[in-house]
């Protein structure tokens, strides 16, 4: 700093050489504060300081080292960029940011903010919400780090299939925030499923009858075909009192239905009526 003492005397003897004008005092007492807050880590102060003191107004050595002191901290004047979203994982722009109670943007456009290097407390406004803030330690030099800040407005929303990129997820579709739980399509399901079963079931058992009767055979109907109906019948009834039941289940579950963890399972019911009855098959992928 020994060039920065010259040029300290040396304004001190042009105060007492020449009159004072309002300019020399101006570029004097910049030079002298933009020293003392470099040392203090306060750069944005010292540039604005450096930029005044390097003006062609002032002494050719006032100016020369004011120049070159404002391009040192330009390059070691931390830049950051704030990416604000939603819960959604909407961007917004109409956010205000204060840097340690200071504001130093109204709004978002996407370019870098100059800030004093060290632990800093940010604040992020916006209407209609609350304020949140972050403290943030910034190095010295670190140019254009990114901020992240969520903004709580809005519903969050899942995404599938997508991918993250700098703390945001990209690409992938929303799922609804609502939707009826794996539980309700598998008990739905099994009640319709069991419902089919049974009716067919006593239908079966009804041509049975029908057959019985063509063959006047009553009462000395053979044995096995009058089990045969009871069975039919005893296994609907069993069906049909499943199929309640897993369908009232089903409702309950629909109707206190949360979010949805996924799509709603593939399910396939297959009833096949033969000469003895029938049989059905229910196959799903969950």
């Amino acid at each position: 700093m020994r060039t920065a003492h010259a040029v300290t005397s040396a304004l001190v003897a042009t105060a007492l050489l020449f009159p004072r004008t309002a300019a020399a005092d101006a570029c004097g007492s910049a030079y002298v504060k933009a020293q003392k807050h470099r040392r203090a880590g306060e750069l944005k102060s010292a540039r604005q300081a450096l930029i005044q003191c390097s003006r062609s107004e002032c002494i050719a050595e006032v100016s020369k080292d004011c120049v070159q002191w404002l391009s040192e901290v330009e390059a070691s004047m931390p830049t950051i960029v704030v990416l604000a979203k939603d819960r959604a994982g909407k961007s917004l722009s109409a956010v205000a940011v204060s840097v340690d109670g200071a504001k130093v943007a109204k709004s978002l456009d996407g370019k870098a903010l100059t800030v004093d290097p060290g632990r800093r407390v940010f604040k992020f406004e916006y209407n209609g919400a609350k304020p949140v803030t972050k403290a943030v330690t910034v190095a010295q030099g670190q140019k254009d780090r990114v901020i992240e800040v969520e903004i709580p407005i809005g519903k969050a929303a899942k995404k599938t299939g997508g991918s993250k990129s700098g703390g945001f997820e990209t690409g992938g579709a929303e799922e609804p925030d609502e939707g009826a739980p794996l539980g309700a399509y598998v008990f739905g399901a099994v009640g319709l499923g069991a419902v089919i079963v049974g009716g067919s079931l006593w239908l079966s058992s009804e041509f049975d009858v029908t057959e019985l009767r063509d063959e006047e055979c009553s009462p000395a109907c053979p044995a096995s075909k009058r089990d045969t109906i009871e069975t039919k019948r005893l296994f609907g009834d069993i069906a049909f009192g499943v199929g309640v039941v897993s369908l009232g289940i089903a409702t309950v579950l629909f109707l206190n239905s949360g979010p949805s963890e996924g799509p709603p399972p593939a399910a396939a019911l297959d009833i096949q009526l033969t000469p003895g009855g029938g049989f059905a098959t229910w196959a799903g992928a969950f």
